[in-house]
């Protein structure tokens, strides 16, 4: 478990998580309050921030075999609200 992880499952209101093996998401950052996410791309190095997402899909993200792919089926498809930031 890395530290943003613990950080995340231990209550703190902004976090970020780092997606070292996935060939799509370079990085999240959440926060628990606006429940605003923040998805940083490797390729095109694109930023989009989702609105409304609850805590247990991001959860759900940072445990999925694979994030692009979760990210494509559980957030895209349901039809959250965002907006292209870079």
């Amino acid at each position: 478990m890395t530290n943003s992880d613990e950080m995340f499952l231990g209550g703190t209101t902004v976090f970020d998580h780092e997606f070292p093996n996935s060939t799509s998401i370079r990085k999240i950052a959440y926060n628990k309050v606006t429940q605003n996410l923040i998805v940083e791309f490797r390729n095109p190095q694109l930023k989009y921030e989702y609105k409304a997402i609850p805590e247990e899909v991001v959860t759900e993200l940072i445990s999925a075999t694979s994030a692009g792919r979760f990210l494509s089926d559980n957030i895209k498809k349901a039809g959250y609200s965002y907006r292209v930031l870079s």
